[in-house]
């Protein structure tokens, strides 16, 4: 019968674990060394560093304004600048008070005035609202009743 030993020799697999250890530490290394010269190379192509400062300038500036508190921007007419945030905030209070806010009326809801020349009239008399925007010709003429298809008249 052949006779082999079953004992591992320990000195050659740690021999070989280090040898694997440092070939990835250099490849690592490696790597390292070629992505650092390719963003070198890149960088004197573009002409050196890209400049960010007023990217963030500006992303600073426009997140200032979306954040800022209410100012009036006409007094007397009511007219107030509000974040986004309040905004929503409002719209959503608006909601849950009455849901039917957020649904269209139809072009006949709104009360005919001396003032009013007719379907499309803008001036502030005819609306009732004046968080809705006054209605224009168009979507007054597509509110109108349309004329059933010939084929629905038989």
């Amino acid at each position: 019968m052949a006779t082999e030993s079953n004992k591992v020799n320990l000195g050659t697999l740690a021999a070989l674990g280090a040898i694997l250890a440092l070939a990835l530490v250099g490849l690592v290394a490696a790597v390292t060394v070629m992505a650092m010269e390719g963003t070198a190379l890149e960088r004197t192509r573009k002409g050196g560093a890209v400049n960010t400062r007023p990217f963030r300038d500006l992303a600073d500036a426009q997140r200032a304004d979306l954040t800022e508190d209410a100012e009036w921007l006409d007094q007397q007419a009511g007219i107030l600048s509000i974040s986004i945030d309040r905004a929503m905030e409002l719209v959503i209070e608006e909601l849950a008070r009455d849901p039917t806010v957020a649904t269209p009326r139809a072009a006949t809801d709104a009360p005919a005035t001396a003032g009013s020349v007719g379907v499309g009239a803008d001036s502030a008399a005819t609306r009732t609202d004046p968080h809705r925007p006054a209605p224009t010709r168009s979507t007054a003429a597509s509110a109108a009743p349309q004329p059933d298809p010939p084929s629905a008249q038989r």
